[in-house]
């Protein structure tokens, strides 16, 4: 089931070239270094990194980190590297930190988030969760 989509930004240290830019395009981020933290939605972030940054033989650094993303804010505001977050990650500042959102020629870029579960879950929580969701998040509410 789509539940919702959050536009994508950068997080920078705040002395980054490109913390002075409202937005921040792909290609300015090649040859950046950037940090992801191994739990959600790190695998996502890291696919859509190299569908935006990769090329024939020249693929963006990405180092994870076995942390949450309050460390790897850390790791940015210490100038080890930028990060990437969805909308939903901004509303906590860091010391040192800035936020830009990213775009290509096609303008913002969105991460979905979705729900799923198995048919034959028979857990009276999962009909309750459902039908919240669907209140709450109508654009689901086709969803089966």
């Amino acid at each position: 089931m789509a539940l919702w989509s959050e536009r994508i930004f950068v997080a920078l240290p705040e002395d980054h070239p490109l913390a002075s830019h409202d937005v921040v395009s792909w290609t300015e981020l090649k040859g950046e270094t950037f940090l992801l933290s191994g739990y959600d939605p790190g695998p996502d972030v890291h696919n859509l990194l190299i569908a935006k940054l990769a090329a024939p033989g020249d693929h963006p650094k990405v180092v994870t980190y076995d942390v949450s993303s309050p460390h790897i804010k850390g790791l940015v505001s210490g100038g080890i590297g930028v990060t990437l977050m969805s909308d939903s990650c901004l509303n906590i500042a860091y010391e040192g930190v800035v936020y830009r959102e990213a775009r290509d020629g096609n303008g913002p870029n969105r991460i979905g988030y979705i729900a799923v579960w198995e048919k034959e879950n028979a857990n009276p929580a999962l009909k309750s969760f459902l039908k919240l969701v669907r209140e709450r998040y109508p654009v689901a509410a086709g969803a089966p």
